[in-house]
């Protein structure tokens, strides 16, 4: 039913969560918009759906490393590919062979939205949109350990304002095999999207 007369509707928020055994390196490159030109816009917006808008990309950010602010333009950004292959490699992980039958997911890419509405007013102002955008990577931060979040970017070029967070999921796993008398099992922080 249509809500009444001077009653507000309610927003929400949304979350499209996405395991991946590999993370390909056209959805990193597009999550950090790494690399895009003019050229880049005008032939992603040829594809049916895409609504992407150049005059606004300077307008995309990231949120590092203590939810400080940074623009994806900045030439500092570090490309995500990087950074997960670093992670990956602090956490001693080693892709399975392309054909295996259990592989686990490395890397968990979730796409935060909301009310097209809400998350346009949200936009007009930097304060309220990077304000949006901290509260997320807090309960990101929260829930899946800092050091697990690749990137947390945000995408002001498109129709409606949006976050992608890429985040490797992780569990503490106690040391397997036999342990010298006296001594504890160790955890060990390991990739583990079940846990």
């Amino acid at each position: 039913p249509a809500p009444l007369k001077n009653q507000k509707t309610m927003a929400f928020q949304t979350l499209n969560i996405n395991g991946r055994i590999r993370m390909n390196s056209r959805v990193m490159n597009e999550n950090g918009r790494e690399g895009w030109t003019m050229e880049t816009y005008i032939d992603k917006n040829q594809e049916k759906g895409n609504h992407y808008n150049y005059s606004r990309s300077s307008k995309n950010f990231e949120l590092t490393k203590g939810g400080n602010f940074a623009f994806l333009n900045d030439n500092r950004h570090i490309p995500i590919e990087q950074r997960l292959n670093a992670r990956l490699a602090e956490l001693n992980f080693h892709y399975y062979k392309e054909d295996s039958k259990n592989a686990p997911y490395s890397c968990v890419d979730i796409i935060v939205g909301g009310d097209h509405d809400r998350m346009c007013e949200l936009a007009k102002n930097y304060g309220n949109i990077t304000s949006w955008a901290r509260d997320n990577y807090n309960f990101f931060a929260d829930k899946f350990g800092e050091d697990n979040i690749i990137s947390f970017c945000v995408h002001m070029d498109e129709t409606t304002p949006h976050a992608h967070v890429l985040i490797v999921p992780t569990a503490l796993r106690k040391q397997r095999g036999r342990v010298k008398s006296g001594e504890q099992r160790k955890a060990k922080e390991v990739i583990s999207f079940k846990a």
